[in-house]
C-alpha cells in the first residue's frame, strides 16, 4: 500500500471551494490577459516606430508586461487578497493604457 501523499493530489492542502472567490479569480485572469494584449499591442507599435518611443519606456513596458504575465500564473483561488491586488494592478495598468490607444 502506498502513502496517500505519494498520489496525485499528494501533498496538497484541503480547501474549501468559494464560487464567488472563484469567479472573482477568473475575472481577474481576463482582466490581467487584456493587460498583457495591451502591452503587446503597445510594444509592437514601438518596435515598428522606434523614434516614437523611447528605449527606457519600453524597457518599463516589458517589465510590466512580465509582471502581469507573472501575476497571471500566480493567481489561485486560495488566495483572495492577491486577487484583490491584481485586480487592482489591472485597472491600473489598463487606465494608463488607454492613454496610448488611437
Amino acid at each position: 500500500m502506498t502513502d496517500e501523499r505519494d498520489g496525485v493530489l499528494g501533498g496538497l492542502e484541503p480547501f474549501e471551494w468559494d464560487d464567488v472567490v472563484a469567479a472573482r479569480c477568473e475575472i481577474a485572469v481576463e482582466e490581467v490577459n487584456q493587460v498583457v494584449g495591451g502591452y503587446a499591442a503597445l510594444l509592437w507599435q514601438a518596435r515598428h516606430n522606434r523614434a516614437a518611443y523611447s528605449a527606457t519606456d519600453v524597457a518599463a513596458w516589458e517589465a510590466q508586461q512580465t509582471a502581469f504575465i507573472a501575476r497571471r500564473r500566480a493567481l489561485r483561488p486560495t488566495d483572495p487578497a492577491f486577487i484583490d491586488e491584481t485586480r487592482q494592478a489591472a485597472a491600473e495598468a489598463l487606465a494608463y493604457l488607454r492613454q496610448f490607444r488611437g
